[in-house]
């Protein structure tokens, strides 16, 4: 199998159907059909139910298309390495910092902290919450999770919000920030982040309120080993030592 065709899996359980994915990958429905087959069978497993309404993944489909997102978010963070050579802001946490170290290791990656903040809960000033003075992750699950997806093929150990392995009963997924912002403003939607938000970003109509929870953000950038910042990065990374607490 070849990381194309892994990229097409997750495109298609994402859509839900194969007619759909291949719309959006401008490929022929049956060239598709036929790269799940041949997924399939050197997996060993049947990834997808075919019913009328679409495809569903079987449950050793969810276990696979696990696998598959950590590959290719490993794959980018090597062309990012080769092809991109700029930092990378990221931060550490419990969940995901054994998993990252390992990959800077591997990828000859240094990582280079900045400042560590508490989680946060961003929310519209009108929600419910607005006027706690701090709140649980048990308080937050009547409403809606919402979360930014930096590319199609983002895993876990890469998302922006802490705690993005806690169940939800609903959980919203978007690629643009101005639309996390702006169901944030019109809806009970909330995000986990560092509490930092820009005020241009209708900044006096979000509110962040502390979530009392046992963990740490460790923020800062990734950079090859043998590589030093531009005059462009230099002025990046201070920019974002101004949001130390």
């Amino acid at each position: 199998m070849t990381l194309q065709q892994l990229k097409y899996m997750i495109i298609i359980a994402e859509r839900g159907s194969i007619t759909e994915a291949a719309k959006e990958l401008y490929i022929s429905q049956p060239g598709l059909s036929g790269a799940v087959k041949e997924v399939e069978k050197e997996a060993g497993i049947a990834i997808f139910n075919r019913c009328r309404a679409g495809v569903a993944l079987t449950k050793e489909g969810m276990e696979f298309l696990g696998y598959v997102r950590q590959v290719v978010q490993k794959m980018e963070l090597l062309e990012s390495k080769y092809i991109d050579k700029k930092p990378a802001k990221l931060y550490l946490c419990k969940n995901n910092e054994n998993v990252l170290r390992k990959l800077f290791e591997e990828y000859s990656l240094n990582f280079y902290e900045l400042f560590t903040a508490t989680p946060y809960i961003l929310i519209s000033k009108d929600h419910p919450l607005a006027k706690c003075a701090s709140v649980r992750l048990d308080d937050l699950k009547p409403y809606p999770r919402l979360g930014f997806v930096r590319g199609t093929y983002e895993s876990s150990n890469f998302s922006e919000e802490l705690f993005s392995n806690e169940p939800a009963e609903r959980n919203i997924k978007v690629s643009e920030r101005a639309a996390i912002v702006n169901l944030m403003i019109g809806s009970e939607g909330y995000t986990i982040s560092s509490g930092i938000f820009p005020k241009y970003l209708q900044g006096d109509a979000i509110v962040s309120i502390p979530l009392e929870e046992d963990e740490v953000m460790r923020i800062g950038y990734i950079l090859n080993k043998d590589k030093e910042l531009s005059e462009l990065g230099e002025i990046y990374v201070e920019a974002l030592r101004q949001y130390r607490k």
